[in-house]
């Protein structure tokens, strides 16, 4: 098993197509005063549509993520990315965390 150092670099042509995508969202329609009872709640989701259309910086949380030492390595045919960090106080366990 090779491990190998990794970089989250986000191509802005990537960046720039997502938010293509995200000012052309359209809101759905939503039952009066129905609340989460059938998916998000509309205007929470017109909110965060807002914050990615507008409020979140890229470049920065790129930036932020890669303060951590991030490596990559194949693992039955499939790319595992992870973060390699050491606890501030030694406890003797291993945490991973990971995501699907």
């Amino acid at each position: 098993m090779k491990i190998r150092p990794f970089t989250i670099e986000i191509a802005q042509s990537e960046i720039d197509d997502l938010k293509k995508r995200i000012s052309t969202w359209r809101e759905p329609d939503q039952l009066q005063a129905i609340g989460w009872a059938q998916g998000t709640e509309h205007e929470e989701l017109r909110r965060l549509m807002q914050h990615w259309r507008t409020g979140f910086d890229w470049r920065k949380h790129e930036a932020a993520w890669n303060i951590h030492p991030h490596y990559q390595t194949d693992i039955g045919g499939e790319t595992i990315h992870f973060i390699h960090a050491r606890a501030a106080v030694a406890t003797n366990r291993t945490v991973i965390l990971t995501h699907g």
